[in-house]
């Protein structure tokens, strides 16, 4: 698999996003297979502006990833915007997402597919997200799993710890 690892807190990757653009990706949606073992580590994602639908971490069909470290952060309020979307497209499981903040977002952590499977087994340690709930955002979700027919991405899912605000 591959990996990125930041220098630490102070590495922050800073961009514009256009409505429904994501920022950084893992796996690749265009060729409908899994990826093993991807890491993404101590990295700052603060996208410049936040259009609705804008993705600061796209994760695809990911299968035994790790995720730590990893805080997405607008420049600004940024209502609209997802922090770590996780797609399970061809299928996604036993990825572990470890202290990650989705900071300002409208969902932070969303579970959904776009394929013909859907993500499970994720282990989510230490994982925040804080909304904007006093700011406008009335809508906002720390944590969405969606049920696709009569399955629901999130199946045997766990999460420990953490924090939930303004959502």
């Amino acid at each position: 698999g591959k990996k990125v690892h930041g220098a630490g807190a102070k590495t922050i990757i800073k961009i514009a996003l256009a409505p429904g653009v994501h920022a950084f990706t893992v796996g690749n949606p265009a060729n409908n297979v899994l990826s093993y073992g991807c890491q993404v580590t101590d990295l700052t994602i603060s996208p410049a502006s936040g259009y609705t639908g804008s993705i600061g971490l796209l994760i695809y069909s990911s299968v035994g990833g790790r995720f730590s470290n990893i805080e997405i952060q607008p420049e600004a309020l940024a209502m609209g915007i997802t922090g770590f979307k996780l797609d399970g497209g061809a299928s996604g499981f036993f990825n572990v997402f470890d202290n990650c903040l989705g900071n300002h977002c409208h969902v932070g952590f969303h579970l959904t597919t776009t394929g013909a499977s859907y993500p499970t087994n994720q282990t989510f340690i230490g994982c925040s997200s804080f909304g904007d709930i006093p700011y406008g955002d009335t809508t906002s979700v720390g944590f969405l799993f969606d049920v696709v027919s009569t399955n629901s991405c999130g199946i045997d899912s766990i999460i420990v710890g953490g924090n939930v605000e303004q959502c």
